[in-house]
């Protein structure tokens, strides 16, 4: 079994495929219509410029949206206590231990029959997986390289406007205003997209990794532990 193989297995240990993939639809439409309601009232109270006696339709919309946290919750106990009653606490809850317990067994069932879960195949998977974790490094190079390229265009813009108009008195300096205003306006969508799109990915996807690399040490530790 290839490690490309094993990290396809992230997704059969996420919260969404464990728990959310069993929910009914009436469940979500719930949730939805409860949130859209939650919402509609907070907008409805900041556009009304937040006249303190609207404040009210602001009370309900966090209202409304506690209560689709609360729905959500109890549903997901409601799913965990079915579906994955062997992880729950002595006190019948759930937490981050009754999810690590899930995942664990959820991987040894996907590799039943595929790989031998030794110390050193163990050992060997999660070095891997750390590895490939590594690769995904954020380094700003889209930032960094829309700069270069905004910059060597205005500083050639400016350049060539000199050589053919520098003995006209009269030459507007408004473009080079409107070509700054719009360089800004690039730069500005660069930067959200580098720390707000591409960084964010990149995080999320570390961090989908890093969940696959404490399952795999949890249960080498298990192993060890006997």
């Amino acid at each position: 079994m290839s490690i490309e193989e094993i990290l396809k297995l992230n997704k059969k240990i996420s919260f969404r495929r464990l728990v959310y993939s069993k929910y009914k639809s009436s469940w979500v439409f719930m949730a939805i219509l409860l949130l859209v309601i939650g919402i509609i009232l907070i907008i409805y109270w900041i556009l009304s410029d937040f006249d303190i006696k609207k404040i009210w339709t602001l009370i309900l919309g966090l209202i409304s949206s506690f209560i689709t946290g609360k729905h959500l919750f109890n549903k997901n106990t409601r799913i965990i206590k079915r579906y994955y009653k062997y992880s729950l606490l002595k006190n019948g809850n759930w937490n981050y231990t009754s999810l690590m317990k899930i995942r664990k067994k959820t991987i040894k069932r996907e590799l039943t029959g595929k790989i031998d879960l030794t110390n050193e195949n163990l050992l060997f998977i999660i070095d891997c997986l750390k590895k490939e974790s590594e690769i995904l490094k954020f380094n700003y190079s889209l930032l960094i390289n829309g700069i270069v390229i905004i910059s060597s265009m205005y500083i050639i813009a400016y350049l060539w406007n000199y050589v053919n108009y520098a003995t006209n008195t009269n030459d507007d300096p408004g473009a080079y205003k409107i070509i700054a205003g719009i360089s800004f306006l690039i730069i500005s969508i660069l930067i959200y997209m580098e720390f707000l799109i591409f960084r964010e990915s990149i995080i999320s996807r570390k961090r989908k990794k890093y969940r696959l690399i404490r399952v795999f040490e949890n249960i080498y530790l298990e192993k060890n532990a006997k």
